[in-house]
């Protein structure tokens, strides 16, 4: 038995200091470092953490450090302004299903994951870019990520832009960190405060993704399991046996798996598996691919091989286990401008950019884009269930169960407002949401200021206070 004495921590007051040191590396291991007396702060990182641009690249600190760092970090705190766009027709059932499968740059879709998804990650597996010299390389572009993705993937005029990290360019491992760095510190926001973080990685970057891991996750995080007596028992270095095991070890039955560089979708399938397998197991799935352009016959790209390959291993799995209710679904969005128009003024064309931004909203976006946006921006699941009612001939949509309420009608008159108003208020009252109601319209459909006054005043006077416009 212990004897407490003086010295023992139970015999003291709370170390106040020590407190804040454990919240600090719980929010920012990065933020942390080695001092005269212990532990310090590194101010320049505290700085960039808050936003502050104006931090020099001289003078870096102890710990893991490249050219570049501070730039890479600036990149993860960088908004995104980009939205993703659903695409139903290359789903698999878009109405049932609770998977994701994401197309395009990961850095940027994890920025837009974050309100959404931030702690409810159990399992993020990756099989990053092992850097021997002909991996495809993200050119990540701290003014505009978007335009630059965009021009990457053949959507803009300036075509394909893929290079390769060849030791030639003397940035052969920066290039990687660069790359890499800004992807799991955005990656360790959505993990549960018990969530893993599983990645393959080869001899090449092997040292320096330890390095990464400790610095954005701390070093006491690290947990190595000797797995399989040291022998290769798997013929590919992705294999869905592989991942089944992953799973098995750290997930239970309705957690949230997340794979961003999922490459021909082998964590997906595992999951339907492991569901198929498990009684009343229901693992969701996110899956994230860059459309990288291949030439396999019938195939534009990577992206495009991921999505086959989730469709064949669901019709294997329902085949295989017919008695099992399994999702084997996913619903695809990709990458995209955001829906709301970015102002930018053109100096000779003044008056013509002015009437080109008397629309908030780009043109040729559908409602079901617009709805996906405001899910992202609200922090609301991708797959939350919606629905859609016929209110005063216009098309009102009520999202996870009347939390969010959405009339994105392209016009609405005087004459039409109070009849909308009532029958949204009614359909309100009979949802019953639990928390508060946002309710979101689209800015040019009312006729005038006096519609968009009315129709304000009315749903506030029956609670609902969060009357929005896009």
């Amino acid at each position: 038995m212990q004897k407490i004495d003086a010295a023992t921590p139970e015999a003291q007051s709370a170390d106040l200091v020590a407190d804040n040191i454990a919240q600090l590396k719980a929010l920012f291991p990065e933020l942390l470092t080695e001092g005269p007396n212990g532990a310090a702060v590194n101010l320049d990182v505290l700085k960039a953490l808050v936003g502050d641009a104006t931090v020099a690249d001289a003078d870096e600190k102890y710990g893991l450090n490249w050219h570049g760092k501070r730039r890479a970090r600036q990149l993860a705190l960088t908004p995104s302004t980009g939205t993703l766009r659903p695409c139903p027709e290359e789903s698999v059932d878009w109405d049932g299903t609770q998977n994701l499968m994401i197309e395009g740059d990961n850095l940027e879709v994890l920025k837009l994951l974050q309100k959404s998804y931030a702690g409810k990650v159990k399992l993020i597996y990756i099989d990053p870019p092992y850097n021997t010299g002909n991996d495809f390389v993200y050119p990540d572009s701290f003014q505009n990520s978007i335009q630059t993705y965009l021009e990457l993937t053949g959507q803009k005029e300036e075509g394909q832009k893929t290079s390769s990290n060849t030791e030639a360019s003397g940035r052969f491992h920066t290039d990687w960190l660069n790359m890499l760095y800004p992807r799991l510190k955005l990656a360790r926001n959505l993990l549960q405060d018990d969530g893993v973080l599983c990645v393959s990685i080869d001899d090449v970057e092997q040292a320096n993704l330890r390095k990464v891991c400790d610095d954005l996750f701390g070093e006491e995080t690290l947990e190595l399991k000797e797995l399989f007596n040291g022998d290769a028992p798997f013929d590919t270095p992705k294999p869905v046996r592989l991942m089944r095991r992953l799973i098995e070890l750290f997930c239970g039955r309705d957690d949230l798996i997340l794979d961003f560089f999922c490459g021909s979708a082998s964590f997906g399938h595992a999951a339907m598996e492991c569901n198929a397998a498990g009684e009343d197991s229901a693992l969701r799935f996110i899956l994230v691919q860059l459309p990288e352009p291949v030439t396999r016959v019938g195939y534009r790209t990577i992206a495009d091989i991921s999505k086959e390959r989730l469709r064949r291993a669901g019709s294997k799995v329902k085949a295989d286990h017919p008695e099992a209710q399994v999702d084997v679904g996913f619903r695809v969005f990709k990458l995209d401008e955001s829906n709301i128009r970015a102002w930018i003024p053109k100096a000779a064309e003044l008056g013509q950019s002015l009437l080109e931004h008397q629309e908030h909203l780009l043109p040729g976006r559908t409602e079901q884009d617009l709805l996906s946006e405001l899910l992202l921006k609200l922090g609301l699941d991708l797959c939350v269930p919606m629905q859609q009612q016929g209110i005063a001939g216009k098309s009102v949509h009520a999202v996870g169960a009347g939390v969010l309420l959405a009339c994105l009608a392209e016009s609405i008159t005087t004459a039409e407002v109070e009849q909308l108003a009532d029958g949204i208020v009614q359909w309100h009252h009979q949802l019953a949401p639990a928390g508060e109601t946002t309710c979101v319209f689209r800015d040019s459909a009312f006729a005038d200021d006096v519609a968009k006054t009315n129709m304000a005043a009315i749903l506030q006077q029956h609670g609902i206070k969060n009357v929005r416009s896009l």
